[in-house]
């Protein structure tokens, strides 16, 4: 082939399962329409019509995809080449009518009047006069028009596409009887519709016959120029072309269209073997090589081609090809693509043709790879057919005696093997290295590969079991009788073997079961693998301390976001609550992510605020226990009366427990432990400020009501006539100034018991010199009491009875 022979094929656009009538066609559509003997009848029998003195009614009929629309752009696009309207005579005027719905007779009406008054006119403003006439008046008027415009022949193309004509059919026998009536202008009707004709019309069939599919399929894919034709003849000197002409099948190698025709099926598939044939020609078109024929091997590159394939072949033969592509596969590097090549080829012969087996001189001409101008050296023939004949087992058969060779689609083994090929979607859910089969001893090495597996298998299922059980146990659940059934069967499944697994993914009721029940044994075992994440998930939310809690108390708003957060994944983490396991298990790792995140960000500073909180209240429970302590050593002193404040000493030991100083060295990590190791701290926790505050207060409080006791003045005078001494001078003007804080300094347990004693001595004294004070003091009787158990615990004597000392 001349080397600008690619210049001389244009390929169609991407083959549509419908073609549209057009209003005006392009020259790819029209280029790429073969005329069949049914179109050359139609068409003869509408120029004859054209030349003739009255018009005529002429229906396509035939099922869809028989190329009726194609026909129908034919016409239009030569109709328009006759001409535009003009005053000239003999100017014809094609008007395209496409019916996408069924349509009754007025519509119908409207459409045809409609474009051609818009042809006429060259815009709508006839419009509202054809809206108001009725049955043929407007169709009337418009030619009437048109014939004044100088148009002698009007042709009005119908195509009804998937929509009915039934509806139409009064419209369309009159205005049959309106064209064999009407002279000026002429008016032709063509009518493509999948309905039976009106009794009395003129119909054709454009279909292609069995022998001319694939030729239209060809025009269809791909339009030759002119000069292709030499270039076509040269390309097939020396084949045997069949009677068919090299300009209608080029630059397809005559094998390859007899495998076509074998694949096209029925004649109204036109649209499918189009498309297969321009998938077949894009690579070659595209590949811009030394310019060679497509050869039969090429077929494979089609995936419509592939599909037609398998479904000629059947299962048995998918398998015996598969066969014969891995023995091809194991040749030799610089072998493979030719003995790829053989069993394409050698299959593709094998459907299309009667006699199965090829002489080598034969295959030879259909090899692409042993082609005129690209042979390579050293490739030899007859040895690598004896190999691949030998490693596919049968599917590929070379008699020696006679030299042929051919393909055997009923290889021995093959529905063992077509089984296991067809079982894979079942048997990759246990071992998804497993790949198709080409020969028996390699199913039986898969079969005993997939046996390991399902073995392995099934330890797991047990184990993921007693994994699952275990974690529901840990949160109070256990697992359903859905759960437990859905082991059952796993369980039962594994058990049965590879040879029980193939034959059930071989039958297709069996392998949507089983499919089902390893789909739901597969989410079981998801969250059972997830058992210890989930496990480590809810420990880090427990080790937070963070509990929702309906009262709202002191905790700000984030606090009480992640708490509830916290509380919600805590719930989440639960095994018995994952339904779509691997969804919700990846939504659940990030959902815990995010919290983590967040939780991490709020507790660093909450942590430090807590930490300078914690030093500072350190300093505030230690003023209370001095106020406190000062309080108790004052209650000790009978002679001040009722003691004050005893309940304070209680409140006082819970609030200081709950401050505790952190004395962490180092770095913090709250996304490994969620709480700081030293203090233990917990997001949200109070603050016990305002409890020290107001326990300091009632202790201030007391304190004053003692010191206001013992600044009275009887107490005051009774002080410092009896204090020899003089150890309580300052004592005295501390009491008289009511100063608290140099109190609690001073006031001591031997400072105490001292004046205790000598008030205890003298409160006689004070009850004759001052009676006011016995609101102040208890009666004498019980301090006395009080006093002498307490000398005689110090060891000191009791003074005589009676006396004031």
């Amino acid at each position: 082939m001349e080397t600008d022979a690619l210049d001389q094929i244009k390929l169609g656009p991407e083959v549509a399962e419908r073609m549209l009538l057009e209003a005006a066609p392009d020259t790819a559509t029209v280029g790429s329409f073969v005329l069949t003997r049914g179109a050359q009848r139609a068409w003869s029998a509408i120029n004859q019509q054209l030349s003739g003195s009255q018009g005529a009614l002429f229906w396509i009929g035939g099922a869809n995809g028989t190329g009726k629309t194609h026909f129908l752009n034919y016409i239009v696009a030569l109709g328009s080449r006759a001409g535009s309207v003009s005053v000239e005579a003999g100017r014809h005027l094609a008007l395209p009518i496409p019916i996408s719905a069924p349509a009754d007779v007025a519509e119908i009406d409207r459409m045809t009047a409609g474009a051609l008054a818009h042809a006429l006119a060259g815009d709508n403003r006839v419009e509202s006069v054809l809206r108001e006439m009725r049955g043929l008046q407007a169709l009337r008027m418009t030619l009437g028009d048109a014939y004044r415009q100088g148009v002698q022949t009007v042709t009005v193309v119908i195509d009804f596409g998937s929509a009915s004509s039934a509806p139409a059919i009064d419209y369309i026998n009159a205005v049959a009887e309106m064209a064999r009536s009407l002279r000026h202008p002429k008016l032709i009707v063509v009518i493509a519709a999948r309905d039976q004709p009106p009794e009395g019309t003129e119909a054709f069939s454009v279909a292609p016959e069995n022998d001319e599919l694939i030729a239209v399929a060809i025009g269809r894919a791909r339009r030759l120029e002119d000069a292709a034709g030499r270039t076509a003849d040269d390309a097939y000197r020396g084949l045997d072309t069949d009677d068919q002409e090299a300009g209608a099948i080029f630059p397809l190698h005559p094998a390859a269209v007899a495998a076509l025709r074998a694949l096209a099926g029925k004649p109204e598939a036109i649209a499918a073997t189009a498309r297969m044939v321009r998938e077949i020609l894009l690579p070659w078109h595209e590949a811009r090589e030394p310019r060679r024929l497509v050869y039969p091997a090429e077929i494979m590159r089609s995936e419509t081609a592939r599909a037609a394939i398998a479904n000629q072949l059947g299962k048995s033969g998918i398998a015996a090809l598969r066969a014969a592509h891995h023995a091809a596969d194991a040749s030799a590097q610089r072998e493979r693509e030719l003995a790829r090549q053989i069993a394409d080829t050698l299959m593709l012969h094998q459907i299309a043709a009667d006699s199965h087996s090829l002489t080598l001189e034969e295959l030879q001409r259909r090899l692409q790879a042993l082609a005129p101008g690209i042979r390579a050296p050293g490739l030899a023939l007859p040895p690598l057919i004896e190999q691949l004949a030998e490693r596919s087992k049968g599917a590929i058969v070379f008699d020696q005696r006679n030299g042929t060779v051919h393909f055997n689609p009923r290889l021995a083994g093959a529905r063992e093997i077509e089984i296991f090929n067809a079982s894979l979607p079942l048997t990759h859910r246990f071992d998804a290295t497993l790949t198709p089969v080409g020969e028996l001893s390699e199913l039986t090495a898969k079969l005993k590969r997939l046996g390991e597996s399902m073995g392995n298998t099934l330890e797991t299922a047990h184990r993921n079991r007693e994994i699952l059980a275990g974690a529901l146990r840990e949160t109070g659940g256990r697992l359903s009788a859905d759960q437990e059934k859905t082991f059952d069967q796993f369980i039962t499944i594994a058990e049965g073997g590879p040879r029980l697994l193939v034959e059930a993914g071989a039958d297709t009721d069996r392998r949507e079961d089983t499919l089902r029940a390893l789909a739901s044994y597969e989410a079981l075992a998801v969250i059972a693998a997830a058992v210890p994440r989930l496990r480590a998930m809810r420990a880090y939310l427990d080790e937070t301390h963070l509990h929702a809690s309906l009262e709202e108390g002191a905790r700000d708003q984030s606090s009480r976001n992640l708490e509830t957060d916290c509380e919600m994944l805590r719930a989440a983490t639960d095994p018995s609550g994952l339904t779509n396991a691997a969804r919700s298990l990846e939504a659940l790792e990030a959902r815990f992510q995010i919290f983590k995140w967040t939780y991490v960000q709020h507790y660093r500073p909450a942590h430090e605020a807590w930490r300078l909180e914690m030093a500072r209240l350190s300093g505030l429970v230690e003023d209370a226990k001095r106020y406190l302590d000062a309080l108790r050593r004052l209650n000790s002193i009978a002679a001040l009366g009722p003691a004050e404040g005893e309940e304070l000493t209680a409140r006082l030991a819970p609030l200081a427990r709950r401050v505790v100083q952190c004395g962490l060295e180092g770095p913090l990590s709250p996304e490994i432990t969620p709480r700081c190791p030293h203090c233990g701290f917990v997001m949200g926790t109070p603050s016990p400020r305002d409890e020290l505050n107001d326990l300091a207060s009632h202790a201030k409080r007391a304190l004053s009501n003692r010191l206001a006791s013992l600044s009275q003045s009887a107490i005051a005078r009774l002080i410092q006539q009896h204090d020899h001494s003089h150890r309580l001078d300052g004592f005295l003007k501390i009491t008289q100034a009511a100063q608290t804080e140099a109190l609690v300094r001073v006031l001591d347990d031997k400072l105490t018991r001292y004046l205790g004693r000598l008030l205890d001595e003298n409160i006689a004294e004070l009850r004759v010199t001052e009676p006011g004070t016995r609101g102040v003091v208890r009666p004498l009787r019980t301090r006395l009491k009080r006093g002498a158990v307490a000398r005689g615990q110090r060891g000191i004597k009791s003074p005589p009875s009676g006396g004031s000392h």
